[in-house]
């Protein structure tokens, strides 16, 4: 065999070895990165939601006379039109807000213990459930 041939010969089976062996590089890797969220108050928010509950002093039945109040603010600082609806009391408030409006809904609730409160929102391009902590609106009331 000539050394043209022994040559050619050796360097195809070095072509097949390395086609069918790996390449020395990566398959796996492992980044750690840190994560950054901010969350804006709700005087800075996109929607802004400010509740309380104000215990009227009754006893818990059904009548609206002595359940608890639920009163929920929502603002809009979208720059489009949102539809707003309270989750946790029934009936459910829900109203469509335009960019820079502010409602309010005072909705009847079951507990005055409360401690949060839910407001979906939805738009052409925003589609959330905001969670909202809920404070005392003041003392108990008859009225």
């Amino acid at each position: 065999m000539s050394p043209t041939k022994v040559l050619v010969v050796a360097f195809g089976i070095l072509a097949v070895l390395t086609t069918v062996s790996g390449t020395a590089g990566f398959d796996t890797a492992t980044v750690e990165r840190g994560i950054d969220i901010r969350v804006a108050d709700d005087d800075q928010a996109y929607i802004g939601v400010d509740a309380c509950v104000r215990d009227r002093g009754g006893s818990g039945s059904p009548s609206n006379e002595s359940r608890s109040v639920l009163r929920v603010e929502v603002t809009n600082r979208f720059a489009e039109a949102v539809t707003v609806s309270v989750l946790d009391a029934q009936p459910r408030g829900s109203d469509t807000l335009s960019p820079g409006e502010t409602t309010s809904f005072t909705l009847p609730v079951d507990r005055p213990e409360n401690d949060e409160v839910r407001v979906s929102v939805e738009g052409q391009s925003v589609e959330a459930t905001l969670v909202s902590e809920t404070t005392p609106c003041g003392e108990a009331t008859t009225d």
